[in-house]
């Protein structure tokens, strides 16, 4: 089943044009599910962080419609880094923190990789098995936003726009049905690769130096890609404690069939 439809392969383009200082911007809507259904086109955004967006970045995402940016990233990170706002969006951060994220948890994380005391791309999976329960009582509330009759065309983010947004998407995809494949196939969308991925790296890898930590920048490849084993650590995780993800949703994010055909009556056409 292909990912998205040619409508939406046609916005993605005109997303990087138009926005070059926001990573990962795209809409969550063309993507197939099992029912034959699409997701709808302009109600529901993902990126990274909004810090460097331009005049003319903001006025677009405002031409788009977004009246609500939910921030998923910690106090520290919002602290380090605010975004810029349309000024007719609603700003909520709901301070998705991390501890294995956190800048101490990395630095600590480079300094034994360096020393081959640590592997990263093990780390990685494991912070992923953990997010589900983590981040538990904050899906519960971005849910009851998704479910709302006073729902408005959202802008979801966090840093990257790939591990916390990344979880929260493929479950809001679970939610509306779309099959494992596309929703991996989505997920996969939002590392870095090739070359962005080698000169993120190195400069990623380089502002670790005032640390006192001189990591190399393969070191840090496994917190900037997207693979299929870092989401799949947490479904499985899911499926080990709940043992599907749709009771996962019932339990953990209060997502029932009434609120699954919420989201569904409202996102699918």
């Amino acid at each position: 089943m292909k990912t998205r439809t040619l409508e939406s392969e046609t916005a993605a383009k005109l997303y990087t044009e138009k926005l070059p200082n926001c990573r990962n911007f795209r809409d969550m809507g063309g993507i197939g599910t099992s029912s034959g259904k699409v997701v709808k086109s302009g109600l529901l955004y993902r990126s990274g962080r909004l810090t460097y967006l331009t005049c003319e970045e903001l006025q677009f995402l405002t031409e788009l419609g977004i009246s609500k940016i939910i921030d998923l990233r910690s106090h520290d990170e919002i602290a380090a880094h605010p975004d810029r706002i349309p000024c007719n969006a609603d700003y909520l951060p709901v301070y998705a923190e991390i501890p294995d994220f956190s800048l101490e948890a990395i630095i600590q994380l480079f300094r034994e990789a360096a020393a081959d005391r640590a592997d990263t791309e093990k780390y990685i999976i494991s912070s992923y098995r953990k997010m589900p329960n983590l981040l538990g009582p904050l899906f519960r509330e971005l849910f009851t936003i998704f479910t709302s009759p006073a729902y408005v065309p959202t802008l979801i983010h966090c840093t990257g726009g790939k591990d916390r947004t990344g979880l929260f998407a493929a479950l809001f995809l679970y939610a509306l049905g779309v099959e494992d494949d596309v929703i991996m196939e989505d997920y996969l969308m939002s590392g870095h690769t090739g070359d962005d991925l080698v000169h993120t790296a190195e400069r990623y890898s380089g502002s670790f130096r005032k640390f006192g930590v001189d990591v190399s920048p393969e070191i840090t490849h496994p917190l900037l890609t997207t693979k299929p084993e870092y989401l799949q650590a947490a479904l499985d995780a899911i499926r080990r404690e709940y043992g599907s993800v749709v009771r996962y949703l019932d339990t953990v994010a209060a997502v029932g069939a009434a609120e699954i055909q919420n989201l569904r009556t409202l996102f699918l056409i």
